[in-house]
Parts: structure tokens; sequence; C-alpha cells
């Protein structure tokens, strides 16, 4: 059976801190972040989180493709689906004093 709930999907993305390597920032991204960050979701009604992440492995592959069509290719270490039943909570997500807190931490 197929869920036909209406949601909204906001992508957000990201590139890690100057000094941090791809292997650092994925390990953190997946094994810090996306725990941390869980429970934060959940209570502001975030639905579904996904975590992309793109390495220079991926980058070298998609510049063929945007060479074969001209177009330029965006530059992002990862990407995050925000799946919100309104845009709202996920406003509201971003501007909770907490994760304010801890957001230089997260990236």
């Amino acid at each position: 059976m197929m869920n036909t709930e209406s949601l909204i999907r906001v992508t957000v993305c990201v590139n890690r801190k100057l000094g941090t390597t791809e292997d650092e920032f994925s390990d953190y991204w997946v094994n810090k972040h996306g725990p941390l960050a869980t429970e934060w979701l959940l209570r502001c009604g975030i639905v579904r989180y996904v975590q992309y992440h793109t390495t220079s492995k991926h980058r070298n592959l998609a510049k063929k493709m945007s060479d074969a069509v001209g177009r330029p290719m965006l530059q992002y270490d990862g990407m995050g689906d925000f799946w919100v039943r309104k845009y709202e909570d996920f406003e509201a997500a971003f501007l909770d004093e907490n994760i304010k807190k801890r957001s230089g931490q997260m990236s």
C-alpha cells in the first residue's frame, strides 16, 4: 500500500568546515550529527531526514555529465532532505533555541 500523505521536501546543501577531510566530515555527519539530530527532528515535526554525501569521486564523475550538458555543477560536500507536513515546521525547527546553541558543532 502506498502512502499518499502530502509532504514538503526541503533540501539543504552543506560544506564541511575548512581543514576537515571528506572522511572526517562523513564520519561526523553519520555517526554524531545524525544521532544527535534525531530527537530534535522528531520533536520539531520533521517527518523524514535523509543525508546524501558527495565525495571528490562523485564530483569527478558528475563533472563529466556537467561538461556534456554544458551546465555548472553545484559544489557541496553533502545534502540533507527534510520532509515536513508544512513548511512552518521546518522554519520552527531551525529557530529552536537548542539547535542554535549547537549549530556550530553540527556542521
